[in-house]
């Protein structure tokens, strides 16, 4: 018995060392149509190079770092933060810029005096209109500091009209008083409209020159954000929306967060506190910068690594077999996924955690304020790039779904068509267990001893069972009449099998 189990051991370890080293495809086993062995092959394949393998870890892990850079170090800011920081550099400037035009001295609210006395604003004569010094800066459109404010300062000058919004909202326009701060030549129209209105907007920056350093009358200059949103406001659209007593209701909100009413701490959304809103997107974006040199310098390395040793580069002056543009890290495919993985990593983190942050301070103005627009800009760029890769691969992806249902619908009729073959009649269904019975009363005719016992008890138990489910005499026992029974099944259905 011992030499018989080790010969069993012996036999098993050989068929365990054959089965290691035959190919998949060279053993016969019949797949399961529910499990495709192809995708066992691609994950564990050894011949997938070693980059492909961490490209989309590595952009995965960027993403991660990067953002929690942007979270740790950049932090988040409030209305107040960016309105100082803008105010700040904002004064700075208009005394700078009035010092380089002739002004001595370093008061803020003299410097102011000493540019609106010297480059005169047509709008200003007509501020009455416009709601006086505390609004007419946002009414009034020349004194927006963008193009269209550029285009209206212009077409004053030639028009002798302003234009803007009154008190409701309504798009208003209105005459200079007696021609005041309006060109009489063609140059002259042209020099107020542009060089003096660009030297007023400075001016303007800071507030007018009787409310500098007063929060309860005069501002400064909306920003080129809110100046849009009033241009905006004042078309019919948005007029057909009004409250009760006929104000325009996107007008009114846009006032109130020009002078501060909406806003925490009071903080007047002027040119200033974006100026303070654009620094700090300014320093979100140096992240949104490592990432991308994070990304495009491991690619370039990873690929000049394989070009290297596929070309079997081993001097300086092999170098020039590498083909340059498999390695140059701008407009390949594998690097546009990347870049999407990494930014797309960045912005989910970055953006979760402003949201998360606002939620439980229960300040729903922080999160528009802090979350991280470049990164935000940089995922839409990226997904815009990879846009026409994705649908490729959907495409090939849907396509191999396809045939992989195909081999499997296959696989399915060739089985069906094959199990025809041994479907059998209830009369042939009782022929096989009567000639199993005969087979198995062969089988104890020629046992002894205690084997033979046993057969006879797992005989009789199989009889038993087989009585109590067709019947006394379902099994035929006479071994002549058997084969009678079968030569004539197989006479009247024709069939073989």
């Amino acid at each position: 018995m011992d030499n018989l189990h080790a010969d069993q051991n012996e036999s098993n370890d050989a068929l365990e060392s054959s089965l290691s080293i035959v190919p998949l495809n060279q053993l016969n086993i019949i797949p399961d149509p529910l499990c495709d062995y192809e995708d066992f092959k691609c994950q564990f394949d050894p011949q997938v190079p070693f980059y492909e393998k961490t490209d989309y870890i590595v952009a995965a892990c960027s993403g991660v770092l990067t953002a929690a850079l942007d979270i740790l170090l950049v932090g988040q800011i409030t209305l107040k933060d960016a309105n100082a920081w803008g105010t700040e550099h904002v004064n700075n400037f208009v005394i700078k810029s009035a010092k380089k035009l002739g002004f001595k001295g370093d008061d803020l609210q003299k410097a102011v005096e000493f540019l609106e006395k010297k480059f005169p604003l047509a709008g200003d004569a007509a501020m009455n209109s416009f709601g006086g010094g505390l609004y007419h800066h946002l009414r009034d459109f020349s004194h927006h500091p963008t193009i269209i404010g550029l285009a209206f300062s212009l077409l004053t000058q030639f028009t002798g009209m302003c234009y803007g919004t009154d008190t409701t909202g309504c798009f208003i326009v209105v005459p200079v008083p007696e021609g005041r701060y309006i060109g009489e030549t063609t140059a002259e129209k042209l020099l107020f409209g542009t060089v003096y209105w660009m030297f007023h907007m400075i001016s303007d920056m800071a507030g007018s020159s009787g409310s500098i350093g007063k929060r309860t009358s005069g501002t400064g200059i909306p920003g080129p954000m809110l100046s849009f949103m009033k241009e905006v406001s004042s078309l019919p659209f948005f007029n057909s929306i009004k409250d009760e007593n006929g104000v325009n209701e996107f007008s009114k909100w846009i006032s109130q967060l020009f002078k501060g009413t909406t806003t925490p701490d009071g903080v007047k959304f002027d040119l200033r506190t974006e100026l303070g809103l654009l620094y700090n997107q300014m320093i979100h974006s140096l992240p949104v910068i490592v990432n991308e040199i994070i990304v495009r310098g491991y690619f370039m390395i990873s690929r000049l690594c394989v070009e290297i040793q596929n070309k079997n580069v081993k001097s300086i002056k092999q170098l020039s077999k590498i083909i340059i543009r498999r390695i140059i890290p701008i407009k390949q495919r594998k690097l546009t996924r990347m870049l999407t993985i990494s930014s797309g990593t960045f912005f989910t983190i970055t953006t979760a955690a402003t949201v998360a942050r606002g939620v439980a301070s229960e300040n729903y103005a922080d999160i528009f304020i802090n979350l991280n627009y470049i990164g935000i800009a940089r995922f839409a760029i990226a997904i815009k790039e990879d846009y026409k890769y994705i649908v490729e691969d959907v495409k090939a992806f849907k396509l191999e779904l396809q045939e992989r249902q195909a081999r499997r619908d296959k696989w399915y009729a060739e089985q069906t068509i094959g199990l025809t073959y041994f479907t059998l009649t209830g009369e042939q269904v009782r022929i096989l267990e009567s000639l199993k019975k005969q087979k198995i009363e062969y089988d104890i005719s020629k046992s002894r001893g205690s084997g033979k016992a046993i057969k006879q008890e797992w005989d009789k138990d199989w009889c038993t069972k087989i009585t109590d489910s067709y019947g006394e005499n379902y099994l035929i026992t006479d071994e002549p009449v058997l084969y009678n029974t079968l030569r004539n099944d197989v006479r009247v259905n024709d069939d073989k099998s």
